[in-house]
């Protein structure tokens, strides 16, 4: 009678134990899954850093493409008008000596220069 009741209390037990096992592999297994989500949330943080990386990056690249462009214009702007400013003096000393050589001759003849 005795090995029947311990053969019992025995069963009892590990019947809770098993019981007790089977909630706490439920729960690690939920704590894994919840691990898992967390992880998942992670990965799809950086997809979307890494997005946003690519959308600066073209951005960046645009506005530099653009700001080339700018200076660029800008200095060419600037070239025409330095050469507009210097055409415009060299005529100025170009029309006021203009008929020097005649004025030459007329002078070099009055003083019997010959050429």
């Amino acid at each position: 009678m005795t090995a029947n009741v311990l053969k019992t209390e025995i069963s009892a037990s590990a019947e809770l134990l098993r019981s007790e096992m089977r909630e706490m592999r439920t729960e690690i297994g939920q704590r894994f899954e919840n691990i898992d989500q967390r992880f998942e949330n992670i990965d799809q943080r950086f997809v979307n850093i890494d997005q946003r990386f690519v959308s600066l990056e073209r951005n960046l690249n645009l506005t530099m493409a653009q700001l080339r462009v700018d200076i660029g214009s800008d200095t060419l702007r600037a070239i025409q008008s330095v050469e507009e400013s210097y055409r415009t003096r060299t005529s100025a000393v170009d029309d006021r000596y203009r008929d020097l050589p005649e004025r030459v001759s007329v002078l070099e003849g009055a003083a019997g220069i010959k050429r």
